[in-house]
């Protein structure tokens, strides 16, 4: 959890300065629920259930289930890796991770600044919004791998 908190927290500094600052309120206003936020406390009641099944997790598409068992509502994470956890333990996320990381790698080795651009665009956002299962997440992962595995083949 404080590994979350560290590299969402730096991430936010630095986006901090490219954000509008009304967005920027309602990101940083964590335990407002007026304002659409109240992550601090939907985590807390996530990570309740990672402690119970902490390596491979309840299932995926189980966070959805999860929370309304545990709130009678339909809520979500709001954080990517909040919800793998939930959903595919430590194992999978440590999967996840090593793929993006591998990811990252490829686009630094390659020095094309455009995939680390798409990278960083898909990644940042899931920190604070849900977004496993959308596009924009998964498109830029698609075009960072396409454009590392396009450059690898040219040399």
């Amino acid at each position: 959890m404080l590994f979350i908190v560290i590299i969402s927290t730096a991430l936010l500094l630095i986006l901090s300065r490219f954000i509008p600052e009304d967005l920027l309120e309602r990101i940083i206003s964590l335990d407002n629920y007026d304002t659409g936020s109240g992550r601090l406390g939907i985590w807390e009641n996530f990570l309740y259930y990672v402690k119970k099944k902490p390596l491979f997790g309840y299932g995926i598409g189980s966070s959805d289930i999860i929370s309304y068992y545990a709130t009678g509502k339909l809520i979500v994470a709001h954080n990517i890796f909040i919800t793998l956890l939930v959903e595919v333990g430590l194992f999978g996320l440590v999967l996840f991770l090593l793929f993006i990381f591998r990811l990252l790698k490829g686009a630094l080795r390659t020095k094309n600044i455009l995939a680390v651009n798409f990278l960083l665009i898909s990644i940042i956002p899931v920190l604070f919004l849900e977004g496993l299962n959308k596009r924009f997440f998964w498109n830029g992962i698609i075009l960072t791998a396409i454009i590392c595995n396009s450059v690898k083949n040219q040399k």
